[in-house]
């Protein structure tokens, strides 16, 4: 068997490319480093120079995608195969409210937190124990499931690793152990652990007004009196009242840095002027990020805070106390009031005249101190409608980033390097969906499909017969789900000397 195995690679090896393939097969040629493999030019991948391999290497997945024409082929057999598929279980009537619903149930699980394409895999799994309704006792819950992972799958890779392990040499890495030593040692230098000192109560502001922003319901108007407060108070700590700079050792560094630096320098007894000159290289480098810091703040000051007084104006508190209320002249924005300026006016006149406590959108709870809940009950009640939809137009005007934050890192999480062939269109749905249950407090547990969603689960929406040339020609490089994850980590795969990565 062992002189076969031999022969058979000894004779695979001499085989030699042939130029006639290039006419059979376009998408092929020489092998780029000169050797008698064949290359394929969609794929970037060599191939053995034998007939068979290469015509087996056409048929796959793969080679598909990549391939223009073929793609494009591939591509409208398998709608034509879905849409008579679906079709026909339309007629058969297998696809019940039921069945639909359960399909969209799934679709969000997916949606919310795997990849699109393990979602074959689960309908294999699901269909496999769904014959003695096995499903209907399945309980695997987090709890259950990591308890499985931390104690039982895990503890048995470890016992195999060691006994795969056993008796072979290896060099023990030392990684954690040196990181945690270099650590320590940095600690124990005084000057290093000054910068600590200076730094922990500058990055700790930071992260309190940062928080700040991070709220989607905060007053524009604190928000923006916090930052210009930090953008004072750093300003103070390294430039005069008339605007100069302070001298370097003028600076304001903080109580617990001053005093750490005056205890360092008492306790060296030998080399005081090499200790002086590490002294003045911490303190440069305290300074520079001082300067940094202000620059950084001042680029995100507002242009102007009046537009942010106002919005302050429209807070229930003051809009209801007869003491605190705004004059009608110094609300924001009066230009959205369009020809309805006088009608506004008189709503605005009489609004804090109104019990709203009694009235139908606040009869069952207490009256809102959030401004949008507030004027969004408002806007239910009769009379006040245009100075309602005025005060909700006024708050859209942004003054955080949290959603925009929280958004980008959704796309961040969902089309990772690995599901980077994702389309828009399939990225921008999986998007939506996560916001929704976001902004709903929901999870995909508690996800119900409405009657649009039924209406919309046909197989002429979902599969449509008539394709863009533009449209099919996209596919080729934007996939219109995420099935190419697979593709993308067998690549990555090959760029690593086919490294098991993957799990």
């Amino acid at each position: 068997m062992s002189t076969k195995k031999k022969w058979k690679t000894s004779y695979d090896s001499g085989r030699k490319f042939r130029k006639d393939w290039e006419e059979q097969f376009t998408w092929v040629s020489q092998a780029k480093d000169g050797s008698d493999k064949a290359f394929c030019r969609y794929c970037h991948v060599d191939i053995t120079a034998r007939l068979s391999c290469l015509k087996s290497h056409e048929g796959t997945d793969k080679h598909m995608l990549k391939a223009p024409s073929k793609n494009l082929k591939s591509l409208s057999q398998m709608d034509a195969q879905v849409q008579k598929t679906a079709r026909s279980r339309e007629k058969e009537g297998e696809l019940t409210k039921e069945n639909k619903e359960m399909d969209l149930h799934i679709a969000v699980f997916v949606a919310c937190h795997t990849a699109i394409h393990t979602v074959d895999h689960l309908g294999q799994v699901v269909r496999k124990h769904d014959e003695g309704s096995s499903l209907g006792k399945l309980k695997l819950g987090r709890t259950k499931c990591s308890a499985l992972i931390k104690k039982v799958i895990a503890p048995t890779l470890k016992e195999e690793l060691k006994e795969n392990i056993h008796g072979k040499r290896r060099n023990t890495c030392s990684t954690r152990l040196q990181i945690q030593r270099l650590l320590k040692e940095m600690l124990l230098d005084p000057v290093n652990k000054l910068l600590f000192h200076f730094a922990i109560p500058v990055v700790q502001e930071f992260e309190r007004v940062n928080s700040l922003f991070q709220s989607s319901k905060m007053d524009p108007l604190v928000l923006n009196k916090e930052l210009f407060l930090l953008h004072s108070s750093l300003k103070a700590r390294i430039f005069h009242d008339d605007g100069s700079k302070k001298e370097l050792r003028s600076c304001d560094y903080g109580c617990k840095f001053e005093m750490e630096l005056q205890k360092y320098m008492h306790n060296v007894k030998e080399d005081k002027q090499a200790a002086e000159i590490r002294i003045n290289d911490t303190v440069f480098r305290c300074h520079s990020m001082l300067e940094e810091a202000f620059v950084q703040v001042e680029k995100r000051l507002p242009p102007s805070m009046e537009v942010f007084k106002g919005l302050g104006a429209l807070n229930p508190q003051k809009v209801l106390s007869p003491v605190e209320k705004a004059c009608f002249k110094d609300l924001p924005s009066k230009f959205l009031m369009d020809d309805n300026l006088s009608g506004i006016e008189e709503q605005y006149r009489r609004i804090h005249l109104v019990d709203w406590t009694l009235e139908p959108a606040f009869k069952n709870a207490a009256l809102p101190t959030d401004a949008e809940l507030f004027w969004m009950g408002v806007k239910q009640t009769q009379g006040f409608k245009g100075l309602a939809d005025y005060a909700l137009t006024c708050l859209v005007t942004p003054t955080s980033n949290a959603s925009i934050e929280r958004i980008f890192s959704m796309v961040t999480s969902t089309k990772t390097k690995i599901r980077n062939r994702m389309s828009s269109s399939t990225l921008d749905a999986i998007i939506r969906i996560k916001t929704h249950l976001f902004l709903k407090d929901l999870c995909y547990v508690n996800f119900r499909a409405t009657d649009k969603m039924f209406q919309l689960f046909t197989t002429d929406i979902m599969y449509p017969t008539k394709e863009t040339l533009s449209g099919a020609s996209s596919s080729t490089t934007e996939l219109d789900d995420d099935g190419g994850d697979w593709l993308e980590m067998s690549e990555a795969q090959e760029d690593v000397g086919h490294a098991h990565t993957f799990f």
